[in-house]
């Protein structure tokens, strides 16, 4: 390889499936990140943008959208509520930065990401093979389900004949079917979940799984809700994530990559190498759940042939596989020994996240090595 070329290309060989969308314009209102009134959705591309990031030397593309996210919570402070029922608070300045950011990126795509299936509440629906049989309305259960293409729609449908309520019970497409009437084999409303943290996988009622992401829908109709599919133009439309989500999963992910390589000191207690072990462990497992979000897929060349590359289900899943290149590919995630902010390197003896830190430094090192001098002189 000639050495003046560019370095290599991380993501060569893989194609990234589907697109992920965000509004140009987001507020945060009842302690929810969501889009303002009369936002614009549009296309974004992360993966053009980590592109653009690593097709220089040096840092000379700019940072790659996960690095961003990084900065990010690392500048964010919260401000103390008088309750602990109250939603967190930031200081007017962190807030802009969150809004920016989101707006430059979208939202992270949590409920996606944590869901696999979910189960909606039963509906009176027509389908054709009763309705031949003079059964114009039954009972119907939408599902949605991520798979192979992305976010996959399936219906099942009940009746039972031999119920008298339930032929004479009133109905109306597209109405909920009373409690009293519902199918006995369907379990109600409910979401198969993984946890981003530790990838554990749980089945939670769809109202505390799902409503908290959908404010606009009051909490006595979060079970029956109709929600729309999941990544569609109408979920982005009322769909909004919770400041503290939020904000929790952004820690989450910046921690992990942080405490992948920890090491305990030559001079730790048994004690403290435990909970360095821990912390090793810990982030491994969660930088698990967080590649869980993309799938490996086929893609087709220009030429017909078939290609390597994944699906990603959230865009906090694209950025976690973005980290895991750069860390396979000879980059670490270093503290800054200036500020402690956290930032991203492949050079053997980095310190310091930016030529503004090392300068701070290095003046700070000349002040205080004059001023030994002077004491010395002094005290002679």
């Amino acid at each position: 390889m000639n050495a003046s070329g560019p370095p290599p290309d991380p993501q060569a060989g893989f194609d990234v499936l589907g697109t992920w969308w965000h509004f140009d314009r987001y507020e945060i209102r009842n302690g929810v990140v969501r889009p303002c009134p009369g936002a614009t959705l549009q296309a974004y591309d992360p993966w053009a943008r980590y592109a653009e990031a690593r097709s220089g030397w040096a840092n000379s593309g700019g940072k790659a959208p996960y690095e961003l996210l990084l900065d990010l919570v690392w500048s964010i402070r919260l401000r103390p509520t008088a309750t602990k029922d109250q939603p967190p608070q930031l200081e007017p300045e962190r807030e802009l930065a969150l809004l920016a950011w989101c707006a430059e990126h979208g939202l992270l795509g949590l409920l996606p990401h944590e869901a696999e299936v979910a189960y909606l509440a039963p509906r009176w629906g027509p389908m054709p093979e009763f309705e031949l049989a003079g059964i114009p309305l039954v009972e119907t259960r939408l599902l949605y389900q991520w798979g192979p293409n992305g976010w996959q729609v399936g219906m099942d449908a009940w009746w039972q004949t031999k119920t008298p309520a339930l032929e004479k019970a009133p109905k109306r497409e597209g109405e909920p079917v009373p409690l009293n009437l519902r199918a006995e084999i369907w379990e109600a409303p409910s979401v198969l979940r993984r946890a981003i943290d530790d990838a554990s996988w749980a089945t939670l009622p769809i109202e505390l799984a799902w409503g908290p992401f959908f404010p606009d829908i009051e909490a006595k109709h979060r079970r029956d809700h109709f929600y729309p599919p999941p990544l569609s133009d109408a979920f982005w439309e009322d769909y909004g994530e919770p400041l503290s989500s939020f904000l929790e999963a952004a820690t989450l992910f910046s921690e992990t990559l942080q405490n992948l390589d920890a090491e305990p000191g030559d001079d730790d207690s048994e004690h403290e190498q435990q909970q360095v072990n821990y912390r090793r462990g810990r982030a491994n497992r969660t930088f698990f759940s967080l590649l869980s979000g993309c799938h490996p897929a086929l893609a087709r060349n220009a030429r017909g042939g078939r290609t390597r590359a994944f699906h990603s289900k959230s865009l906090l899943a694209s950025l976690a596989m973005m980290a895991y290149l750069d860390l396979t590919s000879g980059k670490r995630v270093l503290l800054c020994d200036e500020d402690g902010r956290p930032f991203v390197s492949g050079a053997y003896q980095a310190r310091y996240c930016s030529d503004r830190c090392r300068n701070r430094a290095l003046k700070r090192a000349y002040r205080e090595r004059h001023r030994d001098d002077d004491m010395q002189r002094t005290s002679a």
